[in-house]
């Protein structure tokens, strides 16, 4: 947004077992009810009075951040399971970790999530929230068919592969269902996110992002593939 932006930083207890997670989703849905609610009062129109009125929408800030602080995942990046189940998934045959010809793997990985989530407000103003998920770790990269959709030429399914890791399994969960709440709640930049398919494990999030409807079903197919590697891998240590 723009670059005189205020910005705010509000920090939460770190996330642990003991976290509770309805404040910090009570906290979020707050955020944005006030926000919403003081910056989109209705100008008055009295035409009897004289008195200059001062329009709220003139004040309202670009964006907020907001740090929710959790327990440290002390990994290393990438991790070996990263590592094992992109094995995986190539042995599947019908992927290849490229997004073009000649251009060769690129593992990205980062400290802290950022979310963001914007609100149309008032007058068409749009207030961006960056939610920053500190101390979750995490890794991707791009995978992408080699065999076009179904009826085209030209169009080649293709998904991000995504790994959060996480201090613990209370962790994982209370930031996936604030990755729910921010994702759902906006329609102007999250709608690519839709078509995500999630996969839990112990102290990880893995997500499929397709970014399409068009190549939906290929993150769908991939995610069961996964979930039945991970079943077996937890049996065979059983």
């Amino acid at each position: 947004m723009g670059s005189g932006s205020g910005l705010d930083v509000i920090k939460y207890p770190t996330c642990s077992n003991t976290c509770s997670l309805a404040a910090i989703m009570k906290t979020l849905i707050s955020i944005s009810l006030i926000v919403l609610l003081a910056s989109c009062q209705t100008k008055n129109s009295d035409k009897h009075t004289t008195i200059q009125q001062t329009d709220p929408c003139n004040n309202l800030k670009d964006s907020i951040k907001t740090n929710i602080i959790f327990s440290k995942a002390d990994t290393a990046l990438p991790t070996k399971d990263f590592y094992d189940i992109v094995k995986f998934i190539e042995s599947k045959g019908n992927l290849r970790l490229q997004i073009d010809d000649n251009i060769p793997l690129k593992i990205e990985y980062w400290q802290d999530i950022y979310l963001t989530h914007v609100v149309d407000t008032c007058n068409h103003k749009y207030l961006t929230q960056f939610f920053v998920l500190k101390n979750v770790t995490a890794s991707s990269c791009y995978f992408k068919s080699t065999i076009p959709v179904n009826g085209t030429k030209d169009y080649f399914p293709r998904f991000n592969f995504i790994q959060w890791n996480f201090a613990n399994n209370a962790d994982r969960d209370s930031a996936y269902k604030i990755m729910n709440w921010v994702y759902n709640n906006d329609a102007i930049i999250t709608y690519e996110y839709r078509y995500n398919q999630t996969v839990f494990a112990d102290k990880r999030l893995y997500m499929f992002e397709p970014g399409v409807k068009m190549f939906e079903e290929i993150g769908v197919e991939y995610a069961k593939y996964l979930k039945q590697y991970l079943s077996g891998k937890e049996n065979n240590s059983r």
